[in-house]
């Protein structure tokens, strides 16, 4: 049985009360307190999110740290965070995000030093109990239960969160910094060779996407913008083409979903278009 201990990683920036309803579903989990820890990373302003941070941490039984960072980027957080956790495993959780209460224990249960694992995805406006089915939620099912195969496991390697990993798969890779859109997918294809295959945990292990309408993650932009990070993805992508241990079709693929960040937003199917759950 994996007794490896896991660490939980959180950034915020300016966090609302939604962040405590991460922490809460953070409380509830399955998972013996003593085997995981919740690292939050605040990023930017100081003041007063320290304090109500503070608070809501001390409101919790699980064991937790709280890092700050004076550069408001994600990506410095999340750096941040990768510097100072001491577990074995991790699993990154935005802030705004819900996780079932079976997440941590199944994900460690299927997670090894060249594993991943992976839970189902779905998305909300309001509350987890109204979720809506993710797309990623349909290729979750279609895939195998241990999958060696990473082009029809490719979205899940659009994002540190959904998943579990190694401490052996981050290595000394960190997350680009220079970059405000497409550093996760990067991060993720950066630190793919040194996974082996994706492994589904237990049916009902769920991560919960907040459909947040002002966050980050949503916000409009220009074209300008668009072809400007499109072109350096690119950049980074040819240098791992043919660079041991990637796998060449699967990179190959990025180029095609980095292109597909050119197409206007307006053309993106939005939650309230996704069939309800």
């Amino acid at each position: 049985m994996n007794q490896k201990k896991v660490a939980v990683l959180i950034p915020t920036y300016r966090p609302d009360t939604y962040l405590d309803r991460c922490l809460e579903a953070l409380e509830q989990q399955t998972l013996d307190k003593s085997e995981y820890t919740v690292y939050v990373c605040l990023n930017g302003e100081e003041k007063p999110y320290r304090e109500k941070i503070e608070s809501w941490l001390a409101s919790k039984s699980f064991q937790s740290v709280l890092l700050y960072s004076h550069k408001a980027s994600v990506s410095a957080a999340r750096n941040m965070l990768l510097e100072h956790f001491q577990e074995e495993l991790l699993a990154f959780i935005d802030d705004d995000d819900v996780v079932s209460q079976n997440y941590l224990k199944n994900l460690r249960d299927v997670t090894d030093h060249n594993a991943m694992g992976i839970s189902d995805i779905r998305s909300f406006k309001s509350s987890p109990d109204k979720s809506y089915i993710h797309p990623f939620s349909q290729v979750f099912k279609s895939i195998s239960s241990e999958e060696t195969s990473f082009l029809k496991a490719r979205n899940f390697f659009s994002s540190p969160c959904g998943k579990m990993l190694s401490r052996e798969m981050v290595g000394d890779i960190r997350f680009d910094e220079t970059l405000k859109n497409g550093e996760d997918s990067l991060f993720m294809t950066m630190i793919s060779n040194s996974i082996q295959k994706v492994k589904k945990a237990e049916e009902g292990t769920i991560y919960y996407i907040y459909e947040r309408e002002n966050s980050a993650s949503r916000r409009k932009r220009g074209i300008r913008d668009r072809v400007q990070v499109c072109c350096y993805l690119y950049g980074k992508y040819i240098k791992l083409l043919g660079k041991k241990g990637y796998d060449t079709v699967f990179i190959l693929s990025r180029f095609i979903v980095t292109m597909s960040t050119l197409i206007p937003e307006k053309s993106i199917l939005r939650p309230s278009q996704w069939k309800k759950s």
